[in-house]
């Protein structure tokens, strides 16, 4: 009970959400997100789906779903269930299903995964390896 609210009198925060708008329903979790001013460096371990439109370098281990947005730049050693490219990826990627380069995504470096999307204008620079899970 840090502040009061002027007009009621009670706590500010038990006005506050539990859960920011948007956030998916009881019994899932919503999907982590690092914005487009984020830039970080290191190693990332999510066992939800994770998007980025910001800038990462170092190793990425994602249990689900992986999104690079248009606006993403990640630098890093891949693994994840399936990735989604609409920005950058410069690296080794390794997933368990598909990998789709969207019109607007570039993929430089070492791709292994069982299943290739690329859209029209996607570009992929570097070595595919076609793996059956």
């Amino acid at each position: 009970m840090l502040f009061k609210d002027q007009k009621t009198g009670t706590p500010a925060d038990e006005k506050r959400p539990s859960s920011p708008a948007g956030a998916a329903s009881e019994g899932q979790r919503p999907a982590s997100f690092i914005g487009h001013t984020v830039r970080l460096e290191g190693q990332i371990i999510s066992e939800e789906d994770l998007t980025i439109e910001g800038r990462f370098k170092g190793d990425l281990n994602v249990k689900k779903n992986l999104f690079v947005g248009i606006e993403g730049y990640v630098e890093a050693d891949i693994t994840a269930a399936a990735v989604t490219v609409a920005g950058h990826v410069r690296g080794s990627v390794r997933a368990e299903g598909k990998v789709k380069i969207l019109d607007s995504g570039v993929m430089d470096g070492m791709l292994d995964a069982p299943k290739l999307i690329i859209a029209d204008g996607g570009q992929l620079r570097g070595q595919v390896n076609r793996t059956e899970r």
